[in-house]
């Protein structure tokens, strides 16, 4: 094995490079968009079966393995361009309504930049959270020195945002009037 090469472990494409393991991801996404532009669906049925079946299938790689913050704001764009495409929209439409409930106007797209950190806050928080209540493993079998342990939990804590929906409601400028 070189050390471009990865390898899959539990269901996530690792290894050394991580540009190897987001290629993978970006693949996947890449393929899943073709394969809906080339299906005979309305616009409307692409755009549920992206934002319920495609979207949320990436999850699991993402959450789990190593990427950066530009490979999740590409995915986003990469989803965006598509749903541009399929609803023949032009490119001055703002992001949030791509990402503004459907309630609120928007089409619903989970942003990805946003909702991968918040998923990967809230494992981090269940282990601290069995780790304290004493149903698992004590704080200092955890991966990391004790000390460490609360530095992570910050950082965790930090990425927490409850008010991002309403964010694009505010951003949305009246997107319910728009269309």
């Amino acid at each position: 094995m070189n050390i471009d090469q990865t390898y899959k472990y539990l269901g996530i494409y690792t290894g050394v490079g991580r540009r190897k393991a987001g290629s993978h991801v970006t693949n996947k996404l890449e393929e899943h968009l073709k394969q809906l532009s080339m299906a005979p669906l309305k616009p409307q049925q692409r755009l549920f079966i992206l934002r319920v079946h495609v979207l949320p299938g990436l999850y699991h790689d993402l959450v789990l393995s190593k990427h950066s913050r530009a490979l999740l704001v590409a995915l986003d764009r990469k989803s965006r361009k598509a749903v541009r495409r399929w609803l023949h929209l032009p490119h001055d439409v703002p992001r949030a309504l791509f990402h503004a409930q459907t309630v609120e106007g928007g089409l619903g797209l989970p942003e990805l930049a946003v909702q991968i950190p918040l998923m990967r806050s809230a494992r981090v928080e269940k282990l601290f959270d069995r780790a304290e209540r004493g149903l698992g493993r004590d704080r200092s079998d955890l991966k990391g020195t004790p000390r460490r342990a609360p530095s992570l939990r910050r950082r965790c804590e930090v990425l927490r945002y409850d008010g991002q929906e309403s964010k694009w409601k505010r951003a949305g400028y009246g997107l319910s009037s728009a269309y």
